[in-house]
């Protein structure tokens, strides 16, 4: 699927993210073939598990602390029991990432 003519970017699930001391395997690793801007992306799909959702806080805490800012260089996307992510909003945010 990637990269296209409409989507000059690339995707990898094997990168790890070193942070201080500690090694973090984010769900996608991005590359803008285009800008070479390299975006990781994590998935959260359990939120409505309050352990997750407190380990999700600290894990965003810590990459923002690092220099990730959502929106810029860090991707999340969110799910929980109700609400899911749908395909138009996967595609939604892959168009965003070849901006």
């Amino acid at each position: 699927m990637f990269p296209t003519k409409d989507f000059p970017s690339t995707m990898s699930i094997t990168n790890t993210l070193r942070i201080k001391e500690s090694a973090f395997h984010p769900d996608f690793t991005c590359l803008n073939v285009r800008t070479r801007k390299e975006i990781i992306w994590e998935h959260f799909g359990i939120m409505d598990d309050p352990d997750y959702a407190n380990e999700t806080l600290q894990k965003i805490g810590l990459f923002a602390a690092n220099g990730y800012r959502l929106g810029d260089n860090f991707l999340a996307t969110f799910e929980n029991g109700r609400t899911t992510l749908s395909l138009h909003q996967v595609a939604q945010y892959v168009k965003m990432l070849t901006e």
